[in-house]
């Protein structure tokens, strides 16, 4: 292009590298400088970072520095954020607010949920309702999105830097399982403790938004109970799986996608950010795995969820970008 005289600019950006040692990576960080000089670019020596067990790196603070390597966001942009979701709030209080200012919002936390583990299940509602309202520029936001945005900061400050996991060290194996009847009850197991509690009983405790078989709720399908069963056993011994990595045993295809990919239909989302609060509050990761029949096809009795738990090992490491 520069031969047919159209004025040209070259730009390489944004090469990472993360090495075991201090040494390897600034070896790495090397190579490309030398590449890109050698090739007629100039490098911008000031943009350079590393090596070092914590960079921030495409918006993201990236740190290696603890036990574990951990993603966060920093907190210039939970801040903003937060003054965004106050401000719509506050607003909305008052009646119509602007669309675009939800939209913006809502692609700050987009990126965000890349990090902040969860944060996608408080952003669902939200994106449904600027899809409803495509070609409005005033809006009156609806409670549940109201409901997303009370507890945006709070949803932040406790999944932030949890979402990256490495691979923890397998020590023990331990009995944990959960099951659900549609006409009984659910129970569960851990070790030598366990629990039970028929429907009837439930129905007699103070309820909760997300507990099931309400009036009203469509959640008196099995896969909701399935998934109910797990969260009261997290609830009751999340404490003593803390640090672990839980592998779930799950014969429900439905349960099974859900407690994976953190996302259902929309009656299963308050469950679903209940199970990953305690999953959070106890840094416990829950690795789900399908549990099979005869001839390959899945279970089609009832659920068991039996699983082992490990601890995490060191992960050291250094950055260069």
């Amino acid at each position: 292009m520069r031969a047919r005289g159209i004025p040209t600019v070259g730009y390489l950006d944004d090469f990472f590298y993360v090495l075991e040692t201090r040494e390897r990576a600034e070896e790495a960080m090397m190579l490309p400088v030398e590449l890109v000089t050698f090739l007629g670019f100039k490098v911008n020596n000031a943009k350079c970072e590393g090596p070092s067990q914590v960079l921030e790196f495409l918006g993201v603070l990236l740190d290696t520095s603890g036990d574990v390597c951990t993603a966060s966001i920093d907190e210039e942009r939970i801040a903003v954020m937060v003054r965004q979701a106050s401000e719509l709030t506050a607003q909305a209080a008052r009646g119509m607010v602007s669309r675009r200012a939800l939209e913006l919002l809502l692609g700050l936390l987009a990126f965000c949920s890349h990090v902040v583990w969860g944060l996608s299940l408080y952003t669902r509602r939200g994106f449904n309702f600027l899809a409803a309202t495509v070609g409005s520029k005033m809006v009156r936001l609806p409670h549940q999105v109201l409901e997303d945005l009370t507890v945006l900061e709070q949803v932040v400050r406790q999944y932030n830097g949890k979402k990256v996991v490495l691979e923890r060290r397998l020590v023990d194996e331990r009995h944990f399982a959960t099951d659900a009847s549609g006409t009984l009850g659910f129970g569960g197991v851990w070790e030598r403790l366990f629990v039970m509690l028929s429907w009837a009983d439930l129905a007699r405790l103070p309820q909760r938004p997300w507990f099931p078989r309400r009036a009203g709720c469509p959640s008196n399908c099995i896969n909701y109970l399935e998934l109910y069963a797990v969260w009261w056993a997290a609830v009751l011994w999340g404490h003593r799986m803390s640090g672990h990595t839980v592998v779930v045993n799950i014969d429900n295809q439905s349960a099974m996608h859900q407690v994976e990919s953190w996302w259902g239909l929309v009656a299963y989302l308050p469950l679903l950010r209940q199970d990953i609060f305690v999953c959070a509050k106890h840094d416990i990761r829950l690795q789900p795995k399908v549990v099979y029949q005869h001839q390959g096809k899945p279970a089609s009795g009832p659920a068991v969820h039996a699983g082992y738990a490990t601890v995490p090992g060191k992960a050291q490491g250094f950055l260069a970008g």
